[in-house]
């Protein structure tokens, strides 16, 4: 999707577009080209090739896969049309090593129309092609079915292959004296075959000499009246020279074809590298082959003296087997030592074993290994025991929880995964630890606890319960009626923010915040201030600490007493 670089003067890209799709490797070369100076170097890999592009490419070193790039303004049309830019690559300062700018506004058809014409009414030539130095037609002036017509086959628009016989050899030799000569060509005269009859035609081919195309041919069509004088300015080719072109033509054919074989004879001589390698190869898996057959035979001598291994191997595995005896012993022994119930279970959650104290909470005996766990009787007040123990095998996780029984003994139950030493989940081991004792000391500290709550929801008196921020942690509802306060508007707010801001009294801040540092109780302080919602109010406050013992934080509680005749 980025804009390539431009302006390289060689561009590597080796074994990369073997893996790609027809669409994208049009797409790279095209980038490729796009990207290298004219005349610039495209370095591929061994098995790779430009394929369609060879108007882009031409073959410096066939057997290195080594490429030159050409700089056509037929190539970048079809690249603009087939494999447009990407954004930041269309600017108006766009241009190719042959100084061709892409148009700003409409297509590239009418920036060369507007060139043509111009050009055509400047020098009033008859019908007309413009065509490009590779012999591609790009634009039409005038009928032309006298002296061109479509080629058999895949349709072109190259003015060679649609030459009619008696133009293919003289228009070739023309464009190329043309060309290099970058002047103006006449040849007069020519007999060309059309619809059964000859024609005779004057042939003109020039060289455009406008900036934008400097790089195109005017080839001109004319019939044959009268004899006309040709301009000094002029080339005028004989017979002497067709023929001479002629040869230099075919000559150069021979050329490509001797190149072509050279290239052939080379692919062939890879070819045979390639199978002398691989006939090499052939033969070492031969070698191979009896060398592993040697080792066979090597591998039978072996075996028996492993068989004799065997024994002496099995004599040990019975000395294990009495060791792990032993050490089966000392965990049954463990376990009951520790008087923490444990059940083993397989993946299916049948009772793989069980200790002693496990048969007091789920009535087990030793015929039920093997047995569902789901079908044994248990003491436990849960109906979702067996559905946490199939959680915990398919998640992988464990589960801890207090259950009681039917007897009121609660149990500490911790339900794990039983892991191999393969780390494979292979079932579930579940213990239950005895907590009666501690949950019966918290259910009375929870019982002595909510005795408290009910004294101070009880007590008539307005009671504030704070933290060491002053910030107020519960209030008895005398508190909430006697202010007219909410709980919503109370609970986790500062003292001295309630309601609206009354209860910021300095002396009553200094004292409140003397007591938890100097652990001093305020015991009868006299407080009078006004409340918006109950008018002036004359109190009388005692505050002492409240420490939480094994959480190390204070507590304030804040006690309000209302004087009598207050009023008077």
């Amino acid at each position: 999707m980025d804009p390539p670089f431009t302006k390289l003067d060689i561009a590597s890209c080796r074994n990369l577009l073997i893996y790609f799709k027809s669409d994208a490797q049009q797409k790279a070369l095209s980038n490729f080209n796009y990207a290298l100076n004219n005349n610039g170097i495209l370095f591929l890999g061994p098995s790779e090739s430009v394929g369609e592009f060879l108007d882009a490419f031409t073959v410096l070193d066939m057997n290195w896969k080594i490429f030159k790039c050409v700089k056509s303004t037929d190539f970048v049309r079809k690249f603009v049309n087939i494999h447009p830019l990407p954004q930041a690559i269309h600017s108006s300062h766009l241009t190719t090593e042959m100084n061709f700018e892409y148009p700003k506004n409409g297509s590239m058809a009418i920036n060369i129309s507007n060139l043509v014409e111009n050009e055509l009414l400047d020098i009033y030539v008859p019908p007309s092609a413009i065509i490009n130095d590779f012999g591609e037609i790009l634009y039409i002036h005038g009928r032309l079915g006298n002296y061109l017509e479509p080629a058999q086959g895949k349709a072109k628009l190259n003015i060679l292959d649609m030459a009619r016989e008696g133009l293919k050899f003289e228009l070739n030799s023309a464009i190329q004296n043309a060309i290099s000569k970058k002047s103006e060509v006449v040849l007069e005269r020519l007999r060309v075959k059309n619809n059964g009859g000859y024609i005779f035609v004057n042939l003109t081919v020039k060289p455009m000499e406008h900036e934008t195309t400097k790089e195109m041919l005017i080839v001109s069509f004319e019939d044959v009246q009268r004899d006309e004088d040709a301009p000094e300015n002029k080339i005028i080719l004989d017979m002497t020279t067709k023929g001479d072109e002629r040869i230099s033509e075919l000559e150069n054919e021979l050329k490509l074809s001797k190149e072509n074989l050279n290239i052939t004879i080379e692919e062939m001589k890879s070819s045979n590298e390639d199978l002398r390698s691989a006939n090499e190869e052939l033969q070492s898996m031969n070698e191979e082959a009896q060398s592993t057959n040697e080792e066979l035979e090597t591998s039978k001598e072996e075996m028996q003296s492993i068989n004799e291994e065997m024994v002496t191997v099995n004599s040990e595995l019975q000395i294990k087997i009495d060791e792990l005896t032993q050490t089966q012993d000392d965990m049954n022994n463990l376990f009951n030592s520790t008087e923490i119930a444990t059940i083993f279970l397989d993946k299916d959650l049948n009772i793989r074993s069980f200790t002693k104290e496990a048969t007091n909470i789920i009535k087990m005996i030793e015929s039920d290994a093997g047995r569902p766990l789901s079908d044994i009787v248990s003491n436990l007040k849960y109906d979702k025991f067996m559905d946490d123990i199939q959680q915990v095998v398919e998640r992988v996780t464990y589960k801890e929880m207090e259950l009681e029984t039917e007897d009121g003994k609660w149990f500490k139950t911790r339900i794990m995964p039983y892991k191999t030493s393969n780390n494979v989940i292979d079932g579930a081991v579940i213990t239950f630890n005895n907590i009666s004792p501690a949950k019966k000391q918290y259910m009375d500290a929870l019982d002595a606890v909510n005795f408290a709550e009910g004294v101070i929801q009880t007590v008539r008196e307005p009671l504030l319960v704070m933290d060491s921020d002053m910030r107020v942690i519960s209030a008895n509802p005398s508190f909430y009626k006697t202010f007219k306060l909410t709980p919503e508007a109370t609970i986790k707010k500062v003292l001295y923010n309630l309601g609206n801001n009354e209860w910021d009294i300095t002396a009553l801040r200094n004292l409140l915040e003397d007591l938890l540092p100097n652990e001093i109780d305020l015991q009868d302080y006299v407080v009078e201030t006004d409340f918006p919602n109950i008018g002036h109010m004359k109190m009388v406050l005692n505050a002492r600490q409240i420490y939480q013992e094994g959480k190390g934080t204070n507590m304030i509680l804040l006690a309000m007493d209302e004087v009598a005749g207050q009023n008077e």
